[in-house]
């Protein structure tokens, strides 16, 4: 059933804890009820630029009654899983919420039917929360494609291959009472799994011929591309040089990344790794401290350039099918940014975790 967003609402925000003891286990545990903030502006761009002032989200005002851009948006949003049908900004729901369970990123399969969806949730006769990754199509109960290895685990992040049989995902477990992060590959059709490299937050070039992943260690996070057999890395953005990074997204053309990015280029900050609620991924250790923004990374290297001014905290982005818009997540509401970084707040109901965009 559709419904127009507005006013306020009550947000579940799947947040995690790990802590290690004197035996040294993860216990992992859902987040609380957060309430909203209202409705916020219709648009911005990408700040102070070849000396223009432009303008930056302010509150009280309302979200645009069209935006220019059409499709389909997958959107974590009230702990379950909607999908917003562009121009107009309707929301539907497509997987409901649960009592105990919030539903934290989200991706169409490359045919743009089912979806691919990892849940934080507690299992009958677990004692703490896990995240398992599920798939579900039209007039289809969701069927679970990746379980928690044991109770606490996590699996999270899912980005398809372009064949629509491989996905990609990002997994968390502790091992000898450490917390490892690694990049793993399912086949959807026989269940078969294989570890790729360190990492987390994949995402797979429109080709199949490369992944870009987030890495962490004691200097903070980096990004790196790597062949889809984990081989070859190729660092673009060095651990360090920012607070935090999130999941980056290739372009249709795959020639660009969109990169979520906390803080200022070098100032070097403790690793997110290092902290005990790390096992979350990279980027959530820094949640309400310094603003995120999206920049755009041309995959062959080179700077990064800081497309929004919007001051949001743990964004997540996803492109448009045509490539010449982002559309971006986060705590105010879901937005709709175009290469210039004119911006149009598309629905003002705000939350966390990964979006897709399909036609």
């Amino acid at each position: 059933m559709s419904r127009r967003p507005g006013g306020r609402r009550r947000r579940l925000h799947p947040i995690l804890l790990a802590t290690a003891v004197a035996s040294a286990f993860v216990v992992l545990a859902l987040g609380s009820l957060v309430v909203g903030r209202g409705p916020v502006a219709t648009s911005s761009s990408a700040g102070q630029r070849n000396g223009t002032a432009e303008r930056v989200p302010r509150f009280g005002e309302v979200p645009s009654t069209s935006v220019e851009a059409s499709g389909r948006l997958l959107i974590p949003l009230d702990g379950g899983l909607s999908v917003v049908g562009l121009p107009s900004g309707d929301v539907a729901d497509l997987v409901p919420s649960e009592p105990t369970g919030a539903v934290s990123g989200a991706r169409w399969s490359p045919a743009g039917r089912g979806v691919a969806y990892a849940l934080y949730h507690v299992r009958t006769g677990d004692s703490s929360a896990s995240s398992e990754i599920y798939l579900t199509e039209p007039d289809a109960e969701p069927r679970l494609l990746v379980g928690r290895d044991k109770p606490g685990s996590v699996m999270e992040g899912p980005a398809w291959g372009p064949d629509g049989r491989i996905l990609y995902f990002g997994s968390i477990t502790l091992e000898n009472q450490s917390v490892v992060r690694r990049v793993e590959q399912v086949d959807v059709v026989d269940g078969g799994r294989r570890q790729l490299l360190n990492g987390m937050l994949p995402d797979g070039s429109p080709d199949g011929q490369q992944l870009a992943v987030v890495q962490a260690d004691r200097y903070g996070d980096s990004l790196v591309i790597v062949r889809p057999d984990g081989s070859e890395p190729r660092t673009l953005i060095p651990s360090g040089r920012y607070s935090a990074l999130g999941g980056a997204r290739f372009s249709p053309d795959g020639r660009t990344l969109a990169v979520p990015i906390s803080g200022t280029a070098g100032e070097v900050r403790q690793a997110a790794s290092s902290l005990p609620w790390s096992v979350l991924g990279s980027g959530l250790a820094h949640a309400h401290g310094e603003p995120w923004e999206v920049y755009l990374l041309p995959v062959e290297g080179g700077e990064p350039r800081r497309l929004t001014n919007l001051v949001e905290d743990e964004i997540s982005v996803a492109w448009s099918p045509e490539g010449d818009k982002v559309a971006i997540y986060g705590s105010r509401g879901l937005y709709v940014v175009d290469r210039e970084g004119r911006a149009a707040l598309a629905i003002d109901r705000g939350g966390y975790g990964g979006i897709d965009w399909a036609r």
